[in-house]
């Protein structure tokens, strides 16, 4: 039975190698083969997928969180169209919770996400495809399943992403999760947070997590505040660093001051720790994404511009860092999130 492995993007690709070399070694009578090209490159996903599935009994999408957002996924016709093929197609989920394909075409198709019995269901499925005389006898496949687990797991998990692959598909626009996954990479020690929405920003529990897990390693922040932004900004930024307040700098800063500086949120890795290790990113200020910082996009500037935000906004911290707080008053916030 010939199994065709879609791929698209880096991590797709090396996922789809794994499943190509190992699978025989449970199922014998597979034949699968990874497309040679990317799928997403020159050719519509749809008919891509159309062509090797007809050649092929079945067919396996490595989806990654790094091609589940991209343009080429988001198709509407071609196979999916199709009640006959559905039962031939399995979207194997890498890294990609089943929540994130709601609301799109693959959530109509019965998914594998990578863990233990779902992988099993998905080896079973194919098994039940071969003709009588090539199955493998259910009891006999489970021990060999168990047997080459630990070596496709272990196969699988070390897989790993390659640098500049982002979640939208573009090298320069990074996702929330790209983000995160370059913050919790840092190798320095210190972080500059300018947030327009701080009571916002620090409630968000990926937020808390990505700030305790930083502090537990040493890392220190700085955050540039409005002073319009206090109290209720301060008590809630306040609250994250309750375990390490040594940890934290804050400042609230002269709405005069702040506002036409800070046009958008930013954060400024390894500020204090020489140009070389500098990097800043920037939320794009699209209205529709206010709302939610979890569906907000960002962009790195270059060294050059780096250079000119980081000196911008130590300025402001070492001015207004010493200055006596404004009183934590009961009143509610002057600036709230949009």
């Amino acid at each position: 039975m010939k199994v065709f492995i879609g791929w698209s993007g880096p991590l797709s690709r090396s996922v789809a190698y794994v499943l190509h070399e190992k699978l025989p070694y449970i199922i014998p009578a597979i034949v699968p083969f990874v497309s040679s090209e990317d799928i997403s490159k020159g050719e519509l996903w749809s008919n891509t997928l159309e062509k090797n599935l007809r050649e092929a009994d079945f067919g396996i999408v490595c989806i990654t969180p790094f091609n589940v957002k991209s343009p080429w996924l988001n198709f509407e016709a071609g196979v999916l169209s199709e009640p006959v093929r559905r039962n031939r197609l399995a979207p194997f989920l890498f890294g990609v919770d089943r929540a994130q394909l709601r609301g799109g075409p693959l959530e109509r198709l019965q998914v594998t996400v990578y863990e233990k019995s779902d992988v099993f269901i998905l080896l079973r499925s194919m098994n039940n495809k071969l003709s009588v005389e090539n199955q493998v006898n259910y009891d006999h496949l489970k021990i060999a399943f168990e047997s080459w687990w630990p070596e496709l797991a272990a196969a699988l998990e070390g897989v790993v992403a390659q640098s500049g692959e982002t979640e939208t598909g573009f090298k320069w626009l990074y996702a929330i999760d790209d983000l995160k996954r370059i913050v919790k990479d840092l190798t320095g020690k210190c972080i500059m947070v300018v947030s327009l929405y701080p009571e916002r920003d620090f409630n968000l529990f990926f937020v808390k997590e990505m700030v305790n897990r930083n502090l537990e390693r040493g890392v220190s922040y700085a955050i540039l505040i409005a002073e319009s932004a206090v109290p209720a900004g301060r008590r809630v930024i306040e609250s994250a660093f309750s375990l390490h307040p040594d940890k934290l700098c804050l400042v609230p800063v002269p709405d005069c001051v702040f506002d036409p500086a800070a046009i958008t949120h930013c954060c400024l890795l390894n500020y204090e720790c020489g140009d070389l290790d500098l990097r800043v990113f920037l939320e794009l200020p699209v209205e529709e994404q206010a709302y939610s910082i979890e569906q907000t996009f960002w962009i790195e500037v270059t060294e050059f511009a780096a250079r000119r935000f980081a000196q911008r906004f130590r300025d402001m911290k070492d001015k207004y860092a010493c200055l006596p707080r404004p009183p934590v008053a009961a009143s509610s916030d002057l600036r709230t999130s949009p």
